[in-house]
């Protein structure tokens, strides 16, 4: 079964408004008094008491629910299945702290969230729901508004609804619907072409095929209005006025930024899977890329680069490729990266060239082409070469065969 997700910007009245805000402070202060309990416990045992059937487990802290809202009127009003989700959510973060301590033993220990670190609570209990007329009814709170999500948006007739997560954002509040997929979206007819990818930085994406997609240009401008956003922000006195309208002004510009790419990201994505049958792509380890430390005198040191390879979101492009790969019939091959600019396409000898060096030329063999088309043709031979079997007809002319 599919999951998937549909994003609706809510339309709260002035009176829903408040209630909305209210609602995020009690979930609030519930996770940091259920982070308290347990740090309590364990200065007193200095053992953390987690287990099934203690008192700062997860059952137990959840069967403390109906004594705390005896104690505090107040919480009443809140749905009791989003107070029990706050109770998981504070499960999950001592359960990844737990996690992260086992292998790098580096994990950032649980923190009290303020204000503007905890934005949003869900309700886990889909089948509550009802919709109507761009209405959808939140138990124990009422019907709300939202905005038309679109005609590329799938109709919520044809999924059924698990959770939703009410997020306040820097433009007002949103609501996230976690779906199971009932009538997925029709598998489409062979295309017979297999094409090769390469993610850059001058070009985000270079086919094979000699084709470009992408331009980080407009990704780069924004984010250089949000560092001096954030410049003019430190220099403002916390807690002004002055200083909250631009911290509203810096979160709207991160968001357009988002948003600006996830719209590239989703066009690039589609027009790849729409045209291709098999898609090879590199294995890349972003996260390594971009924390591993750089050698003494290594391109990897000049400014700027790292940095460009975080607004890039690579990860988050292949995620978006997969995910429609596998709705359409579609398939996507990941290949070792290694080597890949290195390699000559059309002799398969290593030629090697700096990062800065952005023209393949063979002198075994003459091959003068770009050095990402170059890359291309390498993951798409590896990529055919992986899968075996595949017919001619799918390698695009002019590309090497494995």
């Amino acid at each position: 079964m599919l999951r998937r997700t549909i994003q609706v910007k809510v339309r709260p009245s002035a009176e829903q408004l408040q209630l909305l805000g209210t609602w995020l402070d009690r979930c609030r202060a519930l996770y940091n008094a259920c982070l308290e309990q347990r740090i309590s416990v364990y200065r007193q045992s200095k053992t953390w008491p987690t287990k099934p059937g203690r008192l700062t487990s997860l059952y137990g802290q959840s069967a403390q629910l109906p004594a705390l809202k005896e104690d505090n009127p107040e919480f009443k009003d809140v749905n009791a299945q989003v107070l029990q989700d706050v109770v998981h959510r504070v499960d999950k973060a001592f359960q990844a702290f737990f996690k992260r301590n086992r292998t790098v033993k580096t994990g950032g220990f649980p923190r009290f969230k303020s204000a503007q670190r905890f934005s949003s609570f869900t309700h886990p209990q889909g089948s509550k729901f009802k919709f109507e007329n761009n209405s959808f009814y939140l138990p124990s709170f009422g019907w709300l508004k939202f905005w038309n999500p679109g005609e590329g948006s799938r109709p919520f007739s044809t999924c059924k609804v698990k959770t939703v997560t009410i997020k306040r954002l820097a433009d007002g509040w949103w609501a996230s619907f976690s779906v199971e997929v009932i009538e997925p979206r029709a598998v489409l007819a062979p295309a017979g072409k297999a094409v090769g990818i390469d993610l850059g930085l001058t070009n985000f994406v270079t086919c094979s095929d000699g084709t470009v997609y992408g331009d980080l240009k407009p990704i780069k401008r924004e984010e250089r209005k949000i560092r001096l956003c954030q410049r003019s922000l430190s220099r403002k006195v916390k807690g002004s006025n002055r200083w909250r309208k631009q911290k509203v002004l810096l979160g709207k510009r991160h968001l357009r930024l988002d948003r600006m790419r996830r719209q590239q990201f989703h066009f690039v994505s589609r027009k790849i899977v729409n045209e291709n049958d098999l898609i090879a792509v590199e294995d890349l380890d972003v996260a390594g890329m971009v924390s591993q430390p750089a050698k003494p005198g290594s391109v990897v040191n000049q400014r700027g680069l790292r940095r460009n390879i975080g607004l890039a979101a690579w990860a988050q492009f292949v995620w978006m490729l997969d995910y429609k790969a596998e709705e359409a019939g579609r398939r996507v091959m990941k290949v070792d990266p290694r080597g890949t600019s290195q390699e000559c396409s059309s002799c398969g000898r290593v030629v090697k060239k700096d990062l800065r060096v952005r023209l393949h030329d063979c002198p075994h063999c003459g091959l003068r082409i770009d050095r990402d088309l170059n890359a291309a043709r390498n993951i798409l031979a590896r990529g055919l070469k992986q899968t075996g079997g595949i017919p001619p007809s799918l390698i695009p002319k002019g590309t090497c065969s494995p």
